[in-house]
């Protein structure tokens, strides 16, 4: 077995299955609220068929490299972190604790981390990975 310094990639067999049950299907999109207000002002873009436009773009890029359901369903959308019982609280420790961090393994893009930040957590306290390294969306 050769070691490689690529990053780990979905195998080919892998990679066409989950394509294959799991297809892109952009009527599974939703977003609205304090989602679609975040995304708007996190990526610049206000007009919401825009907005979608390029959801669908980075979406269809990312599921090329890793055919994910949590991405095929639009997953990487959907605020999980900020909706618990103890998010104000995390955002206070992150503001009194000044060697306080957040860690987020498996954030696929990030988008929790994201409103920790702008809701006030310090960024430079901030550790965020995924399952595999690689182009950042």
């Amino acid at each position: 077995m050769s070691e490689s310094n690529e990053p780990s990639q979905v195998s080919d067999v892998t990679r066409t299955t989950l394509q294959k049950h799991f297809p892109l299907d952009e009527n599974v999109y939703s977003l609205e609220g304090d989602e679609l207000k975040f995304l708007q002002e996190q990526t610049g873009i206000k007009d919401e068929g825009e907005l979608k436009r390029h959801v669908l773009e980075v979406q269809a890029e990312a599921y090329a490299i890793y055919p994910y359901p949590c991405i095929q369903a639009f997953n990487f959308l959907r605020f999980k972190l900020p909706k618990l019982p103890g998010y104000d609280r995390l955002l206070k420790l992150g503001q009194d604790r000044p060697n306080a961090i957040l860690l987020d393994m498996g954030c696929c893009f990030g988008n929790d981390v994201r409103r920790a930040a702008a809701d006030g957590f310090p960024a430079k306290q901030i550790i965020a990975s995924d399952l595999h390294p690689g182009k950042p969306f």
